[in-house]
């Protein structure tokens, strides 16, 4: 019976604490939305400098229907030439 008592006031004690303690993801998710929201944003390639800016200079990324590309320097040449044939499909000229 006394196990059954100490397992009830520790359970209690538990759940007080949990509930007890502050949701310390809010500002991590509203950080992490934040990043997603400028990286969104910079992924217009004209703003190459700010979308690399979210990217470690040694990381590999797989663009859609397109090659592995590695490393910013590699993003920046590639990124002339997609942009010369977004350029030419651009209607807003």
């Amino acid at each position: 019976m006394s196990i059954r008592c100490l397992f009830i006031v520790l359970l209690l004690a538990s759940g007080s604490i949990a509930l007890g303690q502050k949701n310390s993801t809010t500002g991590d998710e509203n950080a992490i939305r934040q990043a997603d929201r400028e990286w969104s944003a910079s992924s217009n390639i004209h703003d190459l400098d700010k979308f690399l800016s979210f990217y470690a200079d040694d990381a590999s990324v797989l663009p859609f229907n397109a090659l592995l590309v590695s490393g910013k320097d590699v993003w920046r040449k590639r990124a002339a030439t997609w942009k010369a044939v977004a350029d030419i499909f651009n209607t807003d000229k």
